[in-house]
């Protein structure tokens, strides 16, 4: 997720400007869509690493000697699914936009963005409900690190998926037919 979050700053947002700016100069609506493809990439790597962290951490939580059990191999083949699974998505979006309408994708856009928000938030209900339940074990060094790791990775799963409620709201807005202009007035 990290590394997804810093290639979406770090690549995204100076290619988003520089077609914002290229593009609106030139009058053109359209932007390359390679250059949204790679945007779309990184931005779905992040929002899927999310979900897949809060749900590695609920499994950590309710079933942890099961969980050390894991081997790196085993998170390097998540790492990797979370990448392809970005790259088809991306995909599959514009093989979409081609056959779908506009209203009908952002509704499927919608509905992605919704389910996956509510699946992170389930999982952090549900670690938070077993910390209520004070059934961690707090006697053992390495418990209270694991505990420690996942307030974090709660915290930090919250707010990513926090972060793309704007866009789910936007998606939505544009779904029930509301027009929404890029110009921005100073």
């Amino acid at each position: 997720m990290a590394f997804a979050d810093l290639l979406l700053g770090s690549v995204c947002l100076p290619i988003s400007i520089f077609t914002l700016v290229t593009y609106q100069q030139l009058s053109q609506e359209r932007s390359p869509v390679f250059l949204k493809m790679i945007i779309v990439v990184f931005a779905q790597a992040s929002f899927i690493s999310a979900a897949l962290i809060s749900a590695e951490r609920f499994y950590a939580i309710y079933w942890p000697l099961k969980q050390r059990t894991l081997s790196t191999r085993a998170y390097r083949l998540v790492i990797l699914t979370v990448w392809l699974l970005a790259i088809l998505g991306s995909i599959s979006t514009f093989f979409l936009l081609k056959s779908l309408s506009v209203v009908d994708l952002y509704f499927l856009l919608c509905l992605y963005g919704f389910s996956i928000v509510l699946t992170i938030c389930g999982l952090n209900i549900g670690i938070w409900r077993k910390f209520q339940q004070k059934t961690v074990p707090h006697h053992q060094n390495r418990a209270f690190q694991n505990r420690r790791l996942t307030k974090t990775l709660l915290f930090a799963s919250l707010i990513a998926s926090g972060s793309w409620i704007p866009t789910i709201v936007y998606n939505l807005i544009v779904f029930l037919g509301y027009k929404i202009t890029n110009n921005i007035s100073w």
